[in-house]
């Protein structure tokens, strides 16, 4: 009888909050100079992992953690976007200066 108990609790989705952790680690990274551009990896980890979660969780209704899942997936795009403009600005600043150097 307890096992059948058990297993009709509902639990936190593991992705989920692995999404939420790697968004927010991307986001984190890209307000510090000198490692912004590694920020890309994380986001792009927690885009994926929300992805998963999400249909994870909507597939088994004994899984929690969709707002997570969501949170996680949102901080991953606005985390890549943030690194692929300031890493095309850098380019482009680099690509000044060198022309103003020769």
């Amino acid at each position: 009888m307890e096992d059948s108990n058990l297993s009709n609790e509902k639990r936190t989705d593991e992705m989920s909050i692995a999404s939420l952790v790697c968004g927010i680690v991307g986001l984190v990274f890209m307000f510090i100079p000198i490692i912004y551009g590694i920020g890309i990896i994380p986001s792009i980890l927690g885009i994926i992992f929300g992805n998963i979660s999400k249909k994870k969780i909507r597939k088994n209704p004994n899984l929690e953690g969709y707002g997570m899942a969501k949170a996680g997936f949102i901080c991953g795009i606005i985390g890549t976007v943030l690194a692929v403009i300031s890493l095309i600005g850098c380019g482009i600043l680099i690509s000044e200066i060198s022309d103003i150097i020769t």
